[in-house]
């Protein structure tokens, strides 16, 4: 990927990351009041936003060591966090919530908080992990797509993710996602299990 495409990636996200930052600012003025539900997935998306951004950020070092944008993306990641938190304290919540996008509140408190599982691209961890995302984020009716697709960046890892990536965050693109690793590991692995029994049968 060229220093251009990764400086547009960059500029994109960046723009989501300032979309929250307006959403929030309303909120902490009153105008447009959140609940504490509502800041905590908004934490949970801004967190991925973080991290997808300080990828892009680092690729983009690696071409141009003089590029001076990591600043200004961790001072507006510590501006809103903060912001939430206290807006989170003043609901009278505790202001501690960290690593928000790696768990999801089930909807009733006499169940334990499920972590959500992880995926590298190993094709044998792949049923496993499907089962639990879809469980866990996919038939979750209270998240947009949008918040289901970062969910599943969250989940991803290596080769899984780089299946994935591709596609811009947006809501359109999450069932194509989805679609994109079941056609990679789904498929893959139904051929292969179907060549090992055909191997076994012959032996």
């Amino acid at each position: 990927m060229t220093l251009e495409e990764l400086k547009q990636q960059r500029t994109i996200i960046k723009k989501n990351i300032s979309r929250i930052r307006t959403v929030i600012d309303a909120s902490g003025k009153g105008e447009k009041p959140l609940s504490s539900a509502d800041l905590k997935c908004r934490l949970g998306i801004l967190d991925s936003y973080f991290k997808q951004v300080l990828s892009i950020q680092s690729k983009i070092e690696n071409i141009d060591p003089e590029d001076n944008g990591r600043a200004d993306i961790e001072d507006s990641y510590c501006y809103i966090n903060a912001q939430i938190q206290q807006q989170l304290a003043e609901d009278g919540h505790n202001a501690t919530f960290t690593d928000s996008s790696f768990a999801v509140s089930v909807p009733t408190n006499k169940l334990p908080r499920l972590k959500l599982p992880s995926f590298n691209g190993k094709y044998s961890d792949y049923k496993n992990f499907i089962t639990s995302f879809k469980q866990i984020i996919d038939r979750e009716h209270g998240l947009s797509n949008i918040e289901k697709f970062n969910h599943l960046l969250n989940c991803l890892q290596g080769h899984a993710l780089e299946t994935v990536k591709a596609f811009q965050v947006t809501n359109e693109n999450y069932p194509k996602a989805l679609e994109r690793l079941k056609a990679r590991y789904d498929n893959i692995l139904s051929s292969l299990l179907a060549h090992k029994m055909t191997s076994l049968m012959q032996c």
